[in-house]
């Protein structure tokens, strides 16, 4: 069962600009026991701006724990196990082409998230990788009761 506590400030049009800044403390639990074996607890910050566009530019850095608690994760995983630091910057750009934002009947949706972590850590305990995250979906209706949904 995975869990996300957080606290949120959010700041509109920052020294009267259109960048919105959005600054974030929050501890999540994720739980990937039935597909890997292992939970991570991360406690952390992040700062994000946005603007009047559909990209996003954030900053996070956050104190994580990797654990095993059946004892069966993979020696990739086991390799990670314990307390490292991540500190990361990442990109999201969004085109969001839905007629609506809840049960939309037609449209489409892409999303391209980028994240490079380790910025600016030397610590041997500090997480280092690259990773681009692509999703897509759209939505076609046929008639009152029937449509297709890709995603």
């Amino acid at each position: 069962q995975s869990s996300t506590y957080s606290a949120l400030w959010e700041q509109p049009k920052v020294f009267g600009s259109d960048v919105n800044a959005e600054t974030r403390v929050f501890q999540s639990l994720e739980c990937f026991k039935k597909l890997s074996s292992f939970d991570v607890t991360s406690r952390g910050a992040s700062v994000g701006l946005s603007g009047n566009g559909p990209g996003t530019l954030e900053y996070n850095i956050a104190w994580r724990d990797v654990q095993d608690p059946t004892r069966l994760a993979s020696r990739a995983v086991r390799r990670q196990l314990g307390y490292s630091l991540k500190s990361s910057v990442s990109h999201t750009y969004v085109s969001d082409h839905l007629d609506r934002p809840v049960r939309p009947m037609s449209g489409y949706l892409w999303k391209i998230r980028s994240e490079l972590a380790g910025i600016g850590l030397s610590d041997p305990l500090s997480t280092k990788f690259v990773k681009s995250e692509v999703t897509a979906h759209a939505v076609e209706t046929l008639d009152a009761s029937r449509g297709i949904t890709a995603s």
